[in-house]
């Protein structure tokens, strides 16, 4: 099993978006348990995720998705299809998280695309590949 990379320790990887939201961690908030999540919150619509422990410390800095928001990304031809989409590729516009109540399942992460004929399409990211020229 290939180990994960806590990105806090590489914090200059990051876009410069992630970067500004964690920079911008209040040290003076009253609960580092919501400051935590509210900065989980901001920097997931990046397609980034990151845990907290008891004492509120954020950590295990991750990427969800395999891309980054204007990659130009592929899904597989029978993910268009199901999408009712013609076209299979195109630019990463957003991340979303869909929180499943009740489920000690994790959550499902989505990528919202403009695909290259004008269409959109929010699919699952684990079916997003990033193009490279």
């Amino acid at each position: 099993m290939e180990e994960e990379i806590d990105l806090f320790e590489h914090h200059e990887t990051l876009p410069k978006q992630v970067q500004d939201i964690l920079e911008s961690w209040d040290e003076m908030a009253n609960s580092k348990y919501l400051e935590s999540d509210r900065i989980i919150n901001e920097i997931s619509k990046y397609g980034y995720t990151a845990d907290y422990g008891l004492c509120g410390e954020l950590h295990s800095l991750q990427k969800v998705s395999p891309c980054d928001i204007g990659d130009w990304a592929v899904i597989p031809d029978w993910v268009a299809k199901d999408e009712g989409v013609s076209s299979n590729y195109g630019m990463v516009m957003e991340f979303s998280e869909e929180v499943v109540a009740n489920s000690t399942e994790p959550n499902y992460w989505f990528v919202h695309m403009t695909l290259k004929n004008g269409e959109s399409v929010t699919v699952n990211a684990q079916e997003v590949t990033k193009l490279y020229y």
